[in-house]
């Protein structure tokens, strides 16, 4: 399992501000919220930090539970209104520190194979993956599926749950598995209960890309 780490600039600033709304459009104002943007342009050399102001640190010395390799350093940027002092560090370190949490098992323990069917679409491999992959299509194309309720996220991927709303009732599915070799994908979707799976697989034959599903379950 390969963990993918985005680290930022944090910046945190205290005081007090008003907020006013014209229909869809929402702003604070006031001179703390100024402050705050001022702080945007500080002369900080790496860009992956944490800054604070007194007013929120309360303090000179760094605050507790700082790691070894943390510096807690004192800086200003100067404005029309005066000096603004703050305190950073920087917190590049911490990607290298993080353990990814491990994806729970989805697919099953013991299976049998029960059903298995196949059928070629003239497309291209991506468009076939986005229609049968992506849960908000499932009900255009899987017969039973009425509607599909609460996916987890707006992006496909492993470990997203989705409610399918059937003919006969319920249930609700995580996206298992998957893989992309180009011209091969293989992907496969176990229900919340682990009683079943589905695992799809999508290949080029020729000029046409086939689908080809085979549907498992637990013995």
């Amino acid at each position: 399992m390969q963990a993918h780490v985005i680290l930022f600039a944090s910046r945190y600033n205290y005081g007090e501000f008003v907020g006013y709304s014209v229909k869809n459009f929402h702003k604070l104002i006031g001179k703390d919220v100024i402050v705050a943007h001022q702080l945007l342009k500080n002369d900080i050399e790496l860009h992956e930090y944490w800054l604070v102001t007194p007013p929120v640190a309360g303090r000179t010395s760094s605050p507790a539970g700082f790691a070894q390799w943390m510096e807690w350093n004192s800086s200003a940027i100067q404005t029309e209104s005066g000096e603004i002092p703050f305190h950073y560090t920087y917190i590049g370190q911490l990607k290298n520190e993080l353990v990814p949490e491990p994806i729970p098992p989805l697919e099953l323990s013991s299976k049998t194979k029960v059903l298995s069917v196949s059928r070629e679409y003239a497309t291209d491999i991506r468009t076939l993956f986005h229609a049968t992959g992506d849960f908000h299509y499932r009900s255009r194309w899987q017969e039973g599926v009425k509607t599909v309720e609460e996916i987890g996220h707006v992006l496909p991927r492993v470990g997203m749950k989705c409610r399918c709303v059937m003919e006969d009732g319920q249930v609700c599915i995580y996206s298992s598995s998957c893989s992309f070799s180009g011209e091969r994908i293989e992907f496969s979707e176990t229900d919340e209960r682990t009683m079943t799976s589905t695992y799809f697989t999508l290949e080029k034959t020729g000029h046409k890309k086939r689908l080809f599903a085979k549907f498992e379950a637990s013995v």
